[in-house]
Formats: structure tokens, sequence, C-alpha cells
């Protein structure tokens, strides 16, 4: 049993399907190769696309850190779109944690503020 400040145990496998976020008015990335996690026996995954295939040119890093249990040390990034930015509305690993190495140049959205789809 894992003691209690032990961050939960991430499990990290390919998401199945194309990955396709909207946002702004318009679709920002497309995936094939997006991968998926999860931490403990949350029932939630997160999505994570290539940082190739994630929309780089709608992205801008921001000053903002924070830790994502499990899975390491992570900077918010704005997606900027035409005519709106959306604030903090996607993240990426700038550190990943022993277990989320393959995260690494992935960056994964907030299904609150953008659309996530599985074609």
């Amino acid at each position: 049993m894992p003691h209690e400040d032990q961050a939960p145990v991430a499990s990290i496998r390919p998401a199945e399907g194309v990955r396709v976020v909207r946002a702004a008015g318009a679709v920002i990335a497309e995936s094939a190769h997006a991968l998926e996690s999860r931490l403990g026996d949350d029932p939630a995954g997160m999505i994570w696309l290539p940082r190739a295939e994630a929309g780089e040119p709608f992205l801008e890093r921001t000053e903002a850190t924070f830790e994502l249990p499990g899975l390491g040390h992570a900077r918010l990034l704005d997606v900027i779109g035409v005519n709106e930015a959306l604030r903090a509305a996607a993240w990426i690993l700038e550190r990943p944690a022993e277990g989320a190495e393959s995260l690494a140049d992935h960056i994964a959205f907030d299904p609150e503020q953008v659309t996530l789809e599985r074609l």
C-alpha cells in the first residue's frame, strides 16, 4: 500500500483513435499518436498529444508552473486564437516524474476550455 504522501502511480498507454482539439473556432491540433494517462483508479484519463502535432503555433508558454501528481512538473500554456486567448488551457511536462517519461514532449489540453474529440 502506498505511503500517504506518495503520489498515485500513473498508467500511460496509447490513446485509441485520432484525437482532435478545437478551440477559438478552429482545429488547432490533430494526432493519431496521442497518449492517455490515468492516475491510480481514477476513471478520467488525460489525453496528451505529441508536441509536433499539438498546434504549437497556437500555444504560448506562461510563467506559471505546477505539479501534476504522479506525472511531474508542468508549465501552463495559453491557447492563442485569431479572436481570443484561452488562458492556461494547456500544459506540458517540463520534468516528468519517474514512470511518466513517455509524456515528455507531449501537451495536454484542459477539456473545460477546449473541445477534445476522438474520431
